[in-house]
């Protein structure tokens, strides 16, 4: 692999070039180590570490969840979504987020699917806030997270097998589903039922519901998810889905979805 030269040109405003080659370089890789990085760019292992560090730092790289290298971060997939159509769903999101969140009391969140994983681009929190480990820019096992199934879920069939085929299963909380079969059949009520739930499947004692947001083609996009505590969720859960339902709705209309 031989570096790019305009990434090693110092004449093409230097740091700039080099940070933007990065970026196109993991989003073609899906997963790079800071060697690869190094080689790609012609530049010392502690520089280019440092030009990651930079861009973790403002979200735009984020560690891949097996520790192999990074990925793109939350504001990188942001940037993707606000071109996504011209329609800027960030911000379409944070309002019909922060209105879901004064319906239910509950702190929301609106994620994207990158590959097996659940990429959090938004949250707003909830008056009675429980500490939660997800964070815009983290990133989660698609098939543990009620955004990851509610987006598998709105996917054609074929094309959900394909994804599901090659997941690596593997626990998160002792709820975790880890086998394909089981998996299927939650994906299958998932799409019977309009939307998906995690049981302490992410974080134990935890309860989300969420559910897909499509695009003018009807192709999910994204998904919008509320959580809390399982008591807290479980005692309103009702009324929890059909203001999910009715966001998701509302921004897959925006996106010009019939």
């Amino acid at each position: 692999m031989s570096p790019r030269t305009s990434a090693a040109d110092e004449s093409t405003s230097g740091t700039l070039a080099r940070g933007l080659t990065i970026l196109e370089f993991v989003a073609e890789q899906g997963r790079v180590g800071v060697a690869e990085i190094a080689t790609e760019l012609g530049i010392s292992r502690s520089a280019a570490y440092r030009l990651v560090t930079q861009l973790r730092d403002r979200g735009f790289l984020s560690e891949s969840s097996d520790g192999g290298g990074v990925r793109l971060g939350g504001a990188a997939v942001r940037l993707g979504l606000q071109a996504l159509g011209g329609v800027d769903l960030f911000h379409l999101a944070a309002g019909r987020l922060a209105a879901l969140v004064e319906q239910v009391r509950e702190t929301a969140f609106l994620a994207t699917v990158d590959s097996d994983e659940v990429v959090y681009v938004l949250q707003e929190v909830g008056p009675n806030a429980v500490t939660m480990t997800a964070k815009p820019g983290s990133r989660r096992p698609v098939y543990g997270t009620a955004l990851g199934k509610a987006y598998l879920a709105a996917l054609p069939t074929a094309e959900r097998e394909a994804v599901i085929a090659g997941l690596d299963l593997r626990p998160v909380t002792a709820s975790t589903i880890t086998d394909l079969e089981s998996l299927r059949r939650e994906l299958d009520a998932t799409a019977a039922r309009g939307y998906a739930i995690d049981d302490g499947e992410l974080e134990p004692e935890v309860r989300c519901i969420a559910a897909a947001v499509r695009d003018h083609r009807g192709t999910p996009i994204a998904s919008v998810s509320v959580g809390g505590p399982v008591d807290r969720i479980l005692t309103k859960e009702e009324g929890i889905v059909t203001a999910v339902l009715a966001t998701v709705a509302a921004l897959s209309r925006d996106l010009g979805s019939s």
